[in-house]
């Protein structure tokens, strides 16, 4: 039982960290999944399929929209996109990606809080935390937690309002990276 609880909390918080690292990266990547490349030059959208061997279609920025030149002896399909649509896409793809961090936060806040109350009602460790003091009970944990949930939240949020993209993730992984340390540390006493 031990070991495999060990084993669980383990598996968990690798790939909720996994997560926040690839929604990270899928952030900064080209748009694989939709099979399109976006880049914007000074005078000059570039628009094509993600491909070894792609030929991208360029358009000046007062153009409605770009044809996209599909790569030679390819099935990949032709589109076409509109600045509009592509900077829609984009928001979309940060949207996925803020979320993404969010819920690896919020899910290893749980897994803390859990092995806090499984350590402290086994007796084998105390809580570090010195706002909760040393021996905390099981409610003073959980509102904590929740405190802590809802705090995250409302500051990620209000980051994402107030600053730019690249400082509401580094946020957010920040505090994901923290809290994974934790839930890391943890599994020692398991």
């Amino acid at each position: 039982m031990k070991s495999t609880l060990r084993g669980l909390t383990a598996g968990l918080a690798m790939a909720v960290s996994m997560t926040a690292m690839a929604s990270t990266a899928e952030a900064k990547a080209e748009a694989p999944e939709a099979g399109i490349a976006l880049e914007e030059n000074d005078d000059l959208l570039f628009v094509g399929p993600v491909d070894e061997d792609f030929d991208l279609a360029l358009a000046s920025k007062e153009a409605e929209t770009a044809q996209v030149m599909g790569p030679k002896h390819s099935s990949a399909p032709h589109l076409e996109m509109t600045r509009e649509e592509a900077a829609k896409l984009a928001g979309e793809r940060a949207d996925r990606a803020f979320w993404k961090r969010e819920i690896a936060y919020q899910v290893l806040n749980a897994v803390d809080a859990a092995q806090t109350i499984h350590f402290l009602d086994k007796g084998s460790a105390h809580e570090a935390n010195p706002i909760l003091g040393k021996y905390p009970s099981e409610k003073k944990i959980i509102g904590f937690k929740l405190a802590a949930a809802g705090a995250h939240l409302l500051g990620s949020l209000a980051f994402r309002e107030f600053t730019d993209d690249e400082t509401t993730e580094m946020f957010q992984v920040v505090s994901v990276g923290v809290q994974g340390i934790v839930v890391g540390w943890n599994m020692q006493f398991m």
